[in-house]
């Protein structure tokens, strides 16, 4: 076994809103691997996520992740760290290729590449129909809407749910071997 340094500390770290303490003095420290942290509304455990990535910043203390002074890094420690938020970080407006390729420039990527790189995955995951709009659909849509309008019962193609291994028969392996790939690969490109 051997002795390996803490992934993250936190020496005397103080958090206030307002005047409410979400974080008090805390000290600890996490070795690597998996971690769970458990308590109840309030108790600080977002609030300690927050301050290790640099959204939030204490009143007082230190802090490291992966050895990298918060206070000082926080940019670089974001660009190691995978956080995925408690609410929805949707955008608005914003449609699946352009949403993809906007995170792959978040993570370093030049825009071309971002681009090309979410087209790539989308197709790879099953959602090629998801990268440009389809004009059929908005045709229908409108066409619908006029018949029944008029009286007339709508024109729909049939719209019988499938999981996507059905959609796509033996495929949907291939697909999924094929994404895994792909975000591999752009894991990879972006480090």
């Amino acid at each position: 076994m051997t002795d390996r340094p803490p992934v993250v500390t936190l020496d005397h770290v103080s958090v206030t809103y307002a005047s409410n303490a979400a974080l008090r003095d805390v000290t600890t420290s996490f070795a690597a691997g998996a971690v769970g942290l458990l308590g109840p509304n309030g108790a600080g455990k977002s609030t300690m996520l927050k301050a290790l990535l640099g959204f939030v910043m204490p009143g007082s203390g230190r802090m490291r992740v992966l050895g990298l002074d918060v206070a000082a890094s926080p940019l670089e420690i974001r660009s190691r760290i995978g956080y995925m938020p408690e609410s929805d970080a949707h955008i608005p407006g914003m449609n699946a290729v352009s949403f993809v390729a906007y995170c792959g420039e978040l993570c370093g990527l030049p825009r071309a590449d971002a681009m090309q790189r979410a087209h790539e995955v989308l197709f790879y995951v099953g959602l090629g129909e998801a990268r440009v709009p389809q004009p059929r659909d908005v045709f229908d849509r409108h066409e619908a809407a006029h018949q029944a309008g008029a009286g007339a019962r709508p024109r729909s193609r049939s719209a019988v749910p499938r999981r996507a291994d059905q959609r796509h028969g033996s495929q949907g392996t291939r697909r999924d071997a094929g994404a895994r790939a792909a975000i591999s690969r752009t894991a990879k490109a972006s480090t």
